[in-house]
């Protein structure tokens, strides 16, 4: 996620001073000055680095979300004399992994490029895939160094990379090319699950991983394929500056920074308790088993259509507009829902609203980003996501043992209560925003 906004045109003053640009950017009908200010803003490469950081995050975060599958399968079978805390706890470090190294991977992929992360990211995800399907029973530590820790890092250097090399192709486009990307996590969220299920069913559940893996190595092999790098690498990465804190030198960076957190500590509640409220309702099983799925489609559909409105009206405005609707429909919707059609209603519309958020915030965060360290300041905002993922889930269980009706309001009203504490973060990031805006045309 970015800060400083780029520059985009030059003065027509300065134009006559402007050296000769690159091939690849000739075609632009503005002067520039610097390569990194001048994006192509589309061309066949430029979408070939979409549709392979699509393939990318479908391929990953879909078998990620599929989590809730794997989970039953360690319950019932491969670690049938584990507890339930400890089996979740799984799920919890690989999600932890894929947002908390965010500000590493994003910071290598300044300094190195994808030369040496998109076959380093795409090994790690699909040998710890291959690897869990080799685990013996009983055995909880092989699934956490193969599915929790192999798989979590995979997945995180397969993340950041393919949404700052956007960044390097797109400019005014860029919330609709950082849209379709990102749509690939709602598209693997509603494939990977109902299909590791079937392919369970017909050939266990060792040969459905590995189909899994198999599909996973076509996809990120696209990707690394379809990829092009546009600008060079800025090197010169140590220790010391493996992590980038200079962001949040600007409020606005620190505003997205709290307002990310506060929703990802609530935005995953009702995709992971869906299915148990409905439940508690006695909906029908068959009705059940696909409330995440259509969670998933719908924020599937809800991450590129609304990336067309953010290229007119701005990121923000659209964020703020997720963030509100998606607190509305919970304390609005799901709270007062107790029957099948009202609560796969309420699944659907709230993947609708709540899907924006992940596929446009990195957008605004590339406006108040310069491009040379983009990769660096989105890793930072994953990890304050990852932090928010990994307190999460206790506490939030917390509010609903015992699964009764008391309990899942309490969680509901919670749920509602911090999604709007997001948008009351971000109606501040506007202010600021429009005033630093207006401050900077006065100049």
């Amino acid at each position: 996620m970015e800060f400083l906004f780029s520059s985009g045109a030059m003065s027509n003053s300065q134009s006559s001073s402007v050296p000769s640009t690159p091939s690849s950017i000739e075609k632009l009908d503005f002067p520039c000055i610097d390569e990194r200010d001048c994006c192509p803003d589309g061309g066949r490469k430029a979408w070939f680095v979409v549709l392979g950081g699509f393939l990318a995050q479908c391929s990953t975060w879909g078998i990620m979300m599929s989590f809730n599958v794997f989970k039953d399968y360690y319950l019932s079978t491969l670690l049938a004399q584990s507890s339930t805390p400890v089996i979740s706890a799984i799920g919890s470090l690989q999600l932890f992994l894929a947002y908390g190294l965010g500000p590493v991977v994003g910071r290598a992929f300044d300094a190195y490029g994808i030369r040496v992360l998109y076959p380093l990211g795409s090994s790690l995800a699909v040998l710890g895939l291959l690897l869990t399907s080799f685990c013996q029973e009983n055995q909880p530590w092989q699934i956490f160094l193969t599915h929790g820790v192999m798989f979590g890092i995979g997945t995180s250097i397969m993340t950041t990379p393919p949404l700052a090399l956007c960044n390097h192709w797109f400019d005014r486009k860029r919330p609709l090319a950082l849209g379709i990307v990102v749509s690939g996590t709602g598209m693997g969220g509603a494939v990977f699950p109902p299909l590791l299920l079937k392919l369970i069913e017909v050939l266990g559940f060792r040969w459905a991983v590995r189909v899994c893996a198999l599909i996973s190595t076509v996809c990120l092999g696209l990707n690394w394929w379809l990829a092009t790098a546009r600008l060079p690498p800025i090197g010169g990465m140590s220790l010391k500056s493996a992590v980038d804190f200079n962001g949040f030198r600007d409020c606005r960076y620190a505003l997205a920074a709290t307002a990310s957190c506060l929703m990802a500590y609530a935005l995953y509640i009702p995709y992971f308790f869906i299915g148990d409220y409905a439940d508690l309702y006695d909906v029908p099983q068959n009705i059940v088993d696909l409330l995440v799925p259509l969670t998933n489609f719908c924020g599937f559909v809800s991450r590129i259509a609304p990336a067309f409105i953010a290229t007119i009206v701005g990121p923000l405005d659209v964020l703020l507009a997720s963030s509100w609707g998606s607190a509305i429909l919970v304390l609005g919707m799901w709270l007062p829902s107790h029957t099948a059609a009202p609560i796969a209603v309420f699944g659907g519309l709230y993947g609708f609203f709540s899907g924006p958020f992940t596929s446009i915030m990195p957008s605004y965060v590339a406006n108040i980003t310069p491009q040379e360290h983009y990769g660096a300041r989105l890793g930072m905002i994953d990890f304050f996501i990852a932090v928010a993922t990994l307190v999460g889930p206790p506490t939030q269980g917390a509010l609903i043992d015992p699964k009764d009706e008391d309990h899942f309001q309490h969680l509901i009203i919670f749920t509602g209560s911090t999604i709007a504490a997001s948008g009351i973060v971000l109606v501040i990031t506007r202010l600021v925003d429009s005033r630093q805006s207006k401050s900077r045309i006065n100049q």
